[in-house]
């Protein structure tokens, strides 16, 4: 039931490949006692991620579990899984090789998570590259940095292209590097805390505007619950309107019979209704 003509809606259409699919099953594997990682536990793991990328309709690069083919290495955090997702949209082709564009991402990441005590962390290609290139330089912390040149940005995203899969970058940039995204990880979704997010980071874009890029919000689940509490209580305030606007159509019980006469006029008119605030239609 989610709001198709929401302004949030019409930008996870538009970039469903980087935003991913918004119907998401999460399923949680339990142990009695011990933890996870015995040959039994990791056995059951696997089985049910072979059956899930076997369902028809799910789509395996979205598939994460700590058996999935794809999975290189496992860290362990309190993140979050509640996703909000700012799309940073521009024009012309190839922006997001520039090392200034790379950290208007950064500067978004960092508002977020230093803005609300629920976000627990965020992601973007600007990670991505720092993480190569600290890759190369044998692994050092020092060099987890970003290339001042565009062409070397350019060749590691390429390489992460070589080594990921499509799937896997366009999470991050599209592939002619045009747009990008940027998603922070909430530990709850309640109401309150999806509100906050969306003004904070509308105020850190407001103030903070960069030349030739354009942030848009939302997606994820965050993008999806807003546009859907915006569209409930957009309709309550209009039904509502509506209501005290047309009134009660009652015919008054106390009348006596004779009072009301076989040759009545069977009009209706309308008289105030003391201490109600609205209008009464009556019979006489």
């Amino acid at each position: 039931f989610y709001p198709p003509g929401h302004p949030y809606m019409q930008l996870v259409k538009k970039h469903a490949r980087m935003f991913g699919s918004a119907n998401v099953l999460v399923m949680a594997v339990e142990v009695k006692q011990g933890d996870i990682f015995t040959v039994e536990t990791l056995n059951k793991i696997d089985r049910l991620t072979i059956a899930l990328l076997e369902t028809p309709g799910v789509n395996g690069w979205q598939v994460l579990s700590i058996s999935h083919p794809k999975m290189r290495n496992i860290e362990i955090s309190s993140a979050g899984i509640s996703q909000l997702v700012v799309i940073a949209e521009r024009t012309e082709p190839g922006t997001f090789r520039r090392v200034d564009a790379l950290h208007a991402l950064e500067g978004v990441q960092r508002h977020m998570e230093r803005s609300n005590a629920l976000a627990g962390g965020s992601v973007s290609g600007a990670d991505i590259i720092r993480q190569i290139y600290q890759r190369f330089e044998e692994g050092i912390p020092k060099w987890a940095i970003l290339p001042k040149k565009s062409v070397d940005i350019g060749n590691m995203f390429a390489y992460f292209l070589m080594s990921a899969g499509a799937p896997a970058l366009e999470r991050f940039v599209d592939k002619d590097l045009q747009n990008a995204t940027v998603t922070i990880f909430f530990r709850d979704y309640q109401h309150d805390t999806v509100m906050e997010a969306l003004n904070r980071a509308r105020e850190y874009i407001a103030s903070n505007p960069i030349e030739g890029v354009e942030f848009r919000l939302a997606g994820g689940l965050f993008g999806i619950l807003a546009a859907i509490n915006e569209e409930v209580e957009w309709s309550y305030r209009v039904n509502l309107t509506l209501v005290l606007a047309h009134g009660i159509c009652v015919e008054p019980a106390d009348l006596p019979v004779a009072d009301r006469g076989a040759d009545r006029d069977d009009s209706v008119h309308c008289r105030p209704a003391a201490d109600r605030g609205h209008h009464v239609l009556v019979e006489h």
